[in-house]
């Protein structure tokens, strides 16, 4: 995906070529096939598909042209929505890097609640000194200062930095013990002097910025990552306690092998977020990195979700009856994207081979 910052995005579909000023209701998404970038036009009662990289080439529209860069901003902008036309607002992503889509506020109470537990936990350790010897600068109006946070509940706090801790107000504060208080209280002030910025109030407003940030990677978890469990859960399940023979049995050995694999995958993800931020003084002294990191791993994780959601909202429904159908979709998922790539291509030649035999006449 481009840069939005450096290609300066428009923020709607915007193509000049006369050709789609004429063309019937033109409509760009990805191939079912394979998820190729296409335009999709209507002829009569027909649809014709044309692949984004061959209509740049046969109209000359090469990439350093408005339509041939708004083409690759379409690219980008389909995956994060399901289609676009001409006139159509470009997603958020592709335009600024924002998100095109909210987390839940229990996302963000999460989020805040892993925060606030960082900042006792780094405040009551022995190594708080080691800590604050290397100040380095922060920004709070960095590359994430837009991001959702709970800046509204500090209030009055926030306004004058001092505050007797009786008086907390809710969100990052919203604490059960007025000890656990005073204790993030004074995190927030050691923190302010061991990244060089103004006050507790400055550090308060970068932690609820980056919770803002983190509540996205929260909702991708129950969304994704969870869902995705539960899935193989449902396999590992049907591995164990079902018998088919032959073929559906060669597939369900191998859709319990791939689901392993992408989990693990995905899992992994997750847990290098969540590795880079378990420290919360480094993620506030490398600021701006640090949004983007959760920026970068947001929108991988989006376009994956997006990826995998029609395939586990079948397994969502699938209880006490042998999904032999599902399955095979589920293999006819999972292969090209976690089989190694020269079984994969086996596979494929092995395939081609019996349905060219199939059709060979003698």
């Amino acid at each position: 995906m481009p840069d939005p910052a450096a290609t300066n995005a428009p923020d709607c579909c915007t193509l000049v070529h006369r050709m789609f000023s004429v063309l019937e209701d033109p409509i760009f998404r990805r191939a079912e096939t394979d998820g190729t970038p296409v335009l999709v036009i209507r002829l009569g009662e027909r649809e014709a598909v044309l692949p984004l990289r061959s209509l740049q080439s046969e109209f000359g529209m090469p990439d350093d042209t408005s339509d041939g860069r708004m083409l690759v901003l379409i690219a980008g902008a389909l995956d994060f929505v399901s289609s676009i036309r001409p006139g159509d607002p470009l997603p958020a992503e592709i335009v600024d890097g924002s998100a095109s889509w909210e987390p839940g506020p229990d996302h963000l109470e999460t989020a805040v609640s892993k925060l606030r537990q960082q900042l006792v936990a780094w405040v009551t350790s022995p190594e708080l000194a080691d800590a604050t010897e290397v100040p380095a600068a922060a920004s709070a109006s960095g590359a994430c200062s837009s991001a959702p946070g709970d800046e509204a509940s500090f209030g009055a706090w926030l306004s004058d930095g001092e505050t007797d801790t009786a008086s907390l107000p809710s969100g990052l504060l919203r604490v059960t013990h007025p000890a656990e208080g005073a204790l993030i209280h004074e995190a927030l002030g050691q923190a302010a002097a061991a990244i060089g910025v103004d006050g507790p109030a400055a550090v308060g407003r970068l932690v609820m910025t980056m919770a803002g940030e983190m509540a996205f990677i929260e909702a991708l978890r129950a969304r994704l990552l969870h869902r995705m469990k539960q899935m193989a859960a449902k396999i590992e399940w049907l591995a164990r306690n079902s018998h088919p023979e032959g073929s559906p049995m060669e597939t369900l050995t191998q859709v319990r092998r791939l689901s392993a694999i992408a989990l693990k995958e995905i899992a992994a993800r997750f847990a290098a977020v969540d590795e880079r931020t378990a420290e919360v003084l480094r993620p506030l002294r490398h600021f701006d990195a640090h949004c983007a990191f959760l920026r970068a791993n947001r929108d991988w994780l989006y376009r994956t979700q997006r990826a995998w959601d029609p395939i586990m909202d079948e397994w969502d429904g699938v209880t006490d009856q042998y999904p032999k159908a599902l399955l095979s979709r589920t293999y006819r998922f999972l292969a090209p994207r976690f089989m190694p790539v020269t079984e994969w291509v086996e596979k494929q030649r092995a395939e081609a081979e019996r349905k060219r035999s199939r059709h060979m006449v003698w």
